[in-house]
Parts: C-alpha cells; structure tokens; sequence
C-alpha cells in the first residue's frame, strides 16, 4: 500500500541555516503519525538530490527518514533524466511555445495545462519504477498536490492496480495556491485537445 501526503513544496525542503516553517512542523508531525501507523519499509518523496542542492537546502523528509532508520527514495528525475526523457517545465514550454509552437503568445494556464498533459506522465513514470516494492507492502510518498489535483498519478495508480490511500492533502498550501492550481486543471478540461501531445513534444525536443 502506498501511502500518500500532498504538500506545497516548501514544505519539504530545509535551508541550509536552522530555521523550520508551520508548514515544515505540520509535514514532521504527519510523517511520525504515518510512520507509526503503517510502519513503511521505505518513505519516497517527488524531488531530486541536484535539485535540492542547486537551492543549498536539504530534505526534511530524508532527515526524518534517516531518523527513523527507514529507506529514504528521491523519485523525481534529475536534470539529466529530464533532458534524456524531453521533460520540460511550464516555464520552458510557454517559451518555446511563442517561438515554434505556433508561434503565439501562450497563458500561464495554458502552458501549465500543457504541462500536466505531455509532462506529468512522464514523470510520474519514473516515480513508479523508484516506488518498487510498494505494491506489497508499505510505503509513504510525499508529492505535490497538483499529481493529485489533477488526476494524473492517482490514475497512473489504479491503471496499475497499486493500492493507495491520500493521509493528508495540501501541506503548506495557501488558499491563493489551492486557487492558482486549480486554473490549468480546469483549463484542461476544457481544452482536452492538449492531450494530443505530439506537436508540443516536436517542438519541445
């Protein structure tokens, strides 16, 4: 079974210098409750050591892990991995978008739609294979709640036949991200044409 606990990202990341935020505390007490309850043999999270120390932070969720003497798993693909797989960022593709994806003016919504469709697969792939083993016994996985939002990872779950349940959602998420989340999910519903993504990976690659 695998264990899932959404969060805004900053929940799990640590600064170098001593300091932890209510949503960091909220994100340890949630993982101590779990861990107790489910006694997981490995506890997974969607971020990557390069990326980590390209901000100079750590993971909260590593150093717990290590606490507890459990097996800790970055699931997200490194830069490298991205590069190889041809995953970008709404960032990446709202830019290339305006140079030859059309060419025209992308919205945020627009690119971040386009985002979850071509790109969260592809991800959320890759934590599958670093997830190994949760299908029969336990596991927590800690992941931003927008994989969840969306439908995406969940569905990638049942597809598999991988049981899981949601413990908790939306660590750390302000009522102004629940909202900006909620845009690109919508407009892709709208516009399910985004789905077809074979212009947008040409033009990404």
């Amino acid at each position: 079974m695998l264990y899932i606990i959404t969060v805004c990202h900053d929940a799990q990341e640590c600064p170098a210098k001593p300091g932890v935020s209510e949503a960091q505390s909220d994100l340890v007490r949630c993982l101590r409750r779990v861990i107790e309850e489910v006694k997981p043999v490995f506890i997974g999270e969607e971020h990557s050591c390069d990326a980590l120390n390209s901000l100079g932070k750590t993971s909260i969720v590593k150093a717990l892990a290590h606490e507890k003497k459990i097996e800790h798993r970055f699931c997200e693909p490194t830069s490298d991995e991205r590069s190889e797989r041809g995953i970008k960022d709404a960032g990446t593709v709202k830019c290339q978008a305006a140079l030859q994806w059309a060419p025209r003016d992308m919205s945020d919504e627009e690119a971040e739609a386009v985002t979850i469709a071509c790109f969260f697969p592809l991800r959320e792939a890759h934590w599958l294979k670093k997830l190994d083993g949760c299908r029969d016994q336990n596991a927590i996985f800690v992941c931003g709640d927008l994989h969840i939002e969306c439908g995406s990872f969940t569905g990638l779950l049942e597809k598999e036949r991988i049981p899981y349940k949601l413990v908790e959602r939306g660590i750390g998420m302000s009522k102004e991200l629940i909202a900006s989340q909620s845009r690109p999910v919508r407009y892709l519903m709208e516009h399910p044409e985004l789905r077809d993504c074979k212009g947008v990976e040409e033009c990404a690659s």
